[in-house]
């Protein structure tokens, strides 16, 4: 096996571990807080990760980026993501001590808790697109592993706690355990031998990292926005439990996307660096594409052919609506999947206003659907919305796509082109 294959196997078996912890945290979340009270929270964690979002600036993507085309010497990219996390934390801490002084933060009992959980996630966020760059998938995930797996073990051990109101403790559990990650992989790095150093890349160096980040910033909120813009929309006409219901079933698209997730991550540096085997790479895209999609429909039918009654079993009673509402997600969802080939692609080209576009013009069309369709549909309405939005993105990046290259639109879905796609790729290198 090749290094890059095994690269690549090993790294898929280490971020599914990850995710599995994470889908399992999430069902002890939701089964002990019930539907409307695990809908508010998550509805709380969405909007806190709009702000660490927007503190990172796409700076971890342009880290990946630059590491990727090795312009940008590694100690210069890791002393960046320091100084720059660590600036952001003593902004943080001063930002609150002195808005609490004169009371300018909003009483919320939570207020410290979610600084902590802000912070921590930012540190996280910079320094791991400086570990996974270098090929290292253990240690990051094996820490989130065993961070999730004592976050259950709280919940199960909750009838040992008696006398506290445990969910609120377990909240401000959950947010401060965010800043544990961060000193780890701080510790991790100095151990490591990582050097920070004072010289900054030149100052061409700069300016194409700067641009790469604000750029990726732009996507990276834009596609956000285009996953969980509706949260709010059918938090404001819908109850809490409908919330609940609606958020715990579009957790479940990490499952279906988990693959091109997880490809994409070996997809990017390989359409950064080679740029000389752009014809070879094109012409794989369009089989990534089938092998997404049908990966995706694949795993669609195995929950469709179990959900309805598995989702009760493991959530709860009060998430009957899940499985309505992922009937009419799925398709979207997969359109989503066949459309990461396409968004890796265009951001490797540094092409990234082509994805800004078609993002932009897909959540328009959500606003628009959801208005429309919530007050008499509710979150049926906007399932039925997002999903049209998805379908959209794709196709709008396929006819980009088609305008600069060849592309027969027959070869799309085709499940031949898959399965020989799979043949090639088990008996060679990436073809």
């Amino acid at each position: 096996m090749s290094s890059f294959k095994a690269r690549l196997l090993k790294g898929l078996a280490w971020r599914f571990s990850y995710y599995l912890s994470a889908f399992v945290l999430n069902i002890f979340i939701a089964h002990y807080f019930g539907a409307a009270k695990s809908g508010i929270f998550y509805l709380l964690l969405n909007n806190l990760a709009y702000v660490v979002l927007i503190f990172s600036l796409g700076i971890d993507a342009s880290i990946t980026y630059f590491n990727a085309r090795k312009e940008i010497d590694i100690n210069q990219l890791m002393s960046l993501s320091l100084f720059w996390s660590l600036g952001i934390f003593f902004f943080s801490i001063i930002f609150y001590l002195l808005a609490d002084s004169f009371n300018l933060l909003y009483t919320h009992p939570l207020k410290i808790f979610c600084l902590f959980y802000v912070t921590g996630s930012l540190i996280t966020s910079l320094l791991s697109s400086i570990v996974f760059s270098t090929h290292n998938n253990k240690t990051p995930n094996l820490f989130f592993i065993v961070l999730n797996t004592l976050l259950v073990l709280c919940l199960i051990f909750q009838p040992f706690w008696p006398g506290i109101a445990f969910d609120n403790v377990f909240i401000k559990i959950y947010l401060s355990s965010a800043l544990l990650p961060a000193l780890f992989l701080i510790i991790f790095l100095i151990f490591k031998g990582y050097r920070v150093t004072s010289k900054m890349p030149s100052l061409v160096n700069q300016k194409k990292f700067i641009q790469f980040a604000f750029q990726s910033f732009i996507f990276a909120l834009l596609y956000a926005l285009l996953l969980r813009f509706d949260y709010w929309l059918v938090n404001y006409f819908s109850s809490g439990t409908d919330l609940g219901n609606y958020i715990q079933t579009t957790k479940l698209n990490p499952v279906i996307l988990l693959i091109p997730t997880l490809a994409s991550y070996s997809l990017f540096p390989l359409v950064v660096s080679e740029v000389h085997e752009q014809k070879e790479i094109e012409t794989k895209l369009v089989k990534l594409i089938n092998l997404y999609f049908f990966t995706g429909l694949l795993i669609c039918v195995c929950i469709v052919a179990t959900g309805y009654w598995l989702f009760p079993f493991l959530y709860g009673n009060s998430f009957k609506k899940m499985y309505s509402l992922f009937l009419l997600l799925a398709p979207g969802t997969l359109m989503l999947a066949a459309a990461y080939p396409l968004t890796t692609f265009f951001s490797g080209k540094n092409l990234m206003k082509i994805n800004i576009q078609g993002i932009i013009i897909a959540i328009v069309i959500i606003l628009i659907l959801d208005i429309l369709f919530i007050p008499g549909y509710g979150v049926y309405g906007a399932a039925i919305a997002s999903t049209i939005a998805y379908t959209f993105y794709f196709f709008y990046l396929v006819a980009v796509f088609k305008k600069l290259h060849p592309l027969k639109l027959a070869m799309l879905f085709n499940f031949k082109t898959m399965i020989k796609y799979i043949i090639s790729y088990t008996g060679s290198e990436i073809k």
